[in-house]
């Protein structure tokens, strides 16, 4: 996906899972998770560049899907196409836009600053 503004990486951690954001990440960062996590060289290439579809892919250790939104340019007054990625892992997800997607921002502050929200979203 283009890139915007600075790179951003939130870790948000419930009792159960982890829940790991990527905001505006550059090639660097995609390339060091690719390692870490293992993801497929594929799905790492799919997360630096606009996909013309959304997709699922299921892997042994986890499952890749990119979805597509339409997002409204107040200044262009045009619909523009949003993409959030997500890597399911047991018990880590990982996803990664870029900062055109304020309500995912907005949404995961809540988690960060609210413990009583945490709690009401655990498997356990």
């Amino acid at each position: 996906m283009p890139r915007g503004s600075s790179s951003k990486i939130k870790s948000i951690q419930f009792k159960n899972f982890k829940w790991i954001i990527l905001e505006n990440p550059d090639e660097k960062i995609i390339r060091s998770f690719e390692k870490e996590y293992n993801f497929h060289p594929l799905d790492s290439k799919e997360c630096l560049h606009y996909s013309k579809r959304s997709k699922i892919d299921v892997h042994p250790q986890y499952a890749f899907l990119v979805t597509l939104f339409p997002i409204y340019n107040r200044e262009t007054r045009q619909i523009e196409t949003g993409q959030i990625n997500f890597f399911i892992f047991q018990k880590t997800l990982i996803t990664i836009h870029n900062n055109n997607f304020h309500i995912l921002s907005n949404f995961a502050h809540i988690f960060e600053v609210n413990h009583e929200m945490k709690l009401k979203f655990t498997d356990g």
